[in-house]
């Protein structure tokens, strides 16, 4: 999709695919911009291509974009972004992977399988999800943020990777359980993930 500064990516109730691109200081919206949408069998492919003298820099400082998706027809879905910050709403989807750089994620609602590939410091701050959660980091340090009553069960795997937990801005003991239907993984090389309780 290339850059911008904020994505939101949202499942409704709906039958059609609806990008909006929004922005206080760029005018001309739809000169700079122009999104292609490609519907291929079983397939639906979301294209964002900068016009005339737009570059990623500028883009990525002032630019909104914001998907709906029909949630009946979600199945497996991937995001290729560069943005400061990216809302999932509602996406209840088998297998959801990000790729790019992302430094903010918020993740509302929604049951599946995430998975965030990125080498960026990341903050996730779940509101409410059901399933899997994985980043895939290599030399990142990134904390996931859970409300006090969710329950999960935290997965370390890759190589010299670690998981901590924090409440309250504090340094705690693993407030994790085993066997728990939502997971929070850490996968890749050398990187570091705290887990902290709102």
């Amino acid at each position: 999709m290339g850059g911008a500064y904020e994505v939101i990516l949202q499942a409704a109730k709906s039958e059609k695919v609806k990008v909006s691109l929004l922005s206080n200081v760029l005018d001309r919206l739809e000169e700079l911009f122009k999104i292609k949408i490609d519907d291929i069998k079983n397939s639906i492919d979301i294209d964002l291509n900068r016009l005339e003298d737009m570059t990623e820099a500028i883009a990525k400082e002032n630019l909104k974009v914001l998907i709906v998706l029909p949630e009946k027809y979600l199945g497996s879905l991937e995001l290729g972004v560069n943005c400061k910050e990216l809302h999932l709403i509602n996406i209840c989807s088998s297998n959801f992977e990000l790729t790019g750089k992302v430094s903010r994620i918020t993740v509302d609602g929604g049951v599946g399988e995430m998975e965030f590939d990125s080498n960026l410091d990341m903050f996730v701050d779940v509101l409410s999800h059901q399933g899997e959660i994985a980043l895939n980091q290599i030399a990142g340090t990134s904390k996931i943020q859970v409300p006090k009553d969710y329950v999960f069960q935290a997965v370390k795997k890759g190589l010299a990777t670690k998981i901590s937990f924090e409440e309250n801005g504090e340094a705690c003991d693993d407030f994790s359980l085993q066997d728990c239907e939502n997971v929070l993984e850490l996968n890749g090389f050398k990187s570091e993930l705290v887990i902290s309780k709102k």
